[in-house]
């Protein structure tokens, strides 16, 4: 499985970039390494976002609703601008882990529920019924590897 893995992989993994940084990347810099990979390849990307409360706040005196708003904002421009599709990842607020999910789940919801064209949530089976506790949940998932 894993020589089958890396061949599937050759095939497709030049084409992937990752930019990485935690805290000291925002939607200007996104922004700056789409109109470098376009020059670069010649191909417009899909960005991914992981994840959206950790990007660099474009206002130091602003709240963390207000920064997320605004970089969601400014997110919803570059797929815009660019015609190409941004997938952001947004955490969930903790009062949402035990309830079923809905758009209030995300963390700094504002821009994120009414600026997203799809929003999907993620979350433990059986979230949100009577007698579900995410704790007992997450244990259950827990794997060891050997």
């Amino acid at each position: 499985m894993i020589d089958e893995a890396i061949k599937n992989y050759e095939t497709f993994g030049q084409q992937i970039y990752i930019l990485e940084g935690i805290g000291n990347i925002g939607v200007n810099e996104i922004r700056n390494q789409i109109n470098q990979h376009i020059q670069f390849t010649g191909k417009a990307p899909v960005v991914i976002v992981d994840y959206l409360q950790i990007l660099a706040p474009s206002n130091e005196r602003a709240t963390d609703k207000q920064n997320t708003d605004k970089a969601v904002l400014e997110l919803k421009r570059i797929s815009r601008d660019y015609k190409i599709p941004v997938l952001g990842i947004s955490s969930f607020n903790r009062e949402n882990y035990n309830v079923e999910v809905s758009m209030q789940a995300f963390k700094e919801s504002g821009a994120i529920e009414y600026s997203s064209d799809v929003l999907i949530g993620l979350q433990l089976y059986r979230a949100g019924s009577g007698n579900f506790n995410v704790d007992e949940e997450r244990k259950k998932i827990h794997v060891k590897w050997n």
